[in-house]
């Protein structure tokens, strides 16, 4: 291996490499927020008290979870039961 490619690290999606130094810095410089996940190595961010902490470590609205979307990129916001989540909201707030 190169040493280009010691300093650089790649990108979850394996379409993209940043700088090693990227890693862990607290901002999001991969596409899939990879280079922050805690899953590679990276301490978990704090999320503000409005939001919910994705699998991979970003943070969203909490409002979007279980909205049928995947704003997390890694589907951790949509899991399996949401489906029943949205059933249930649907027939009580309606």
């Amino acid at each position: 291996m190169d040493t280009y490619m010691m300093l650089q690290f790649k990108c979850h999606d394996n379409r993209t490499c940043v700088p090693l130094s990227y890693k862990c810095d607290g901002d999001q410089d991969c596409d899939d927020n990879s280079d922050e996940n805690p899953e590679f190595g990276c301490p978990l961010p704090q999320c503000d008290s409005s939001e919910i902490l994705c699998a991979n470590g970003r943070c969203i609205r909490s409002s979007f979870f279980c909205d049928g979307f995947d704003d997390c990129l890694d589907s951790s916001d949509e899991p399996y039961h949401c489906g029943e989540f949205r059933n249930h909201h649907f027939l009580f707030d309606h």
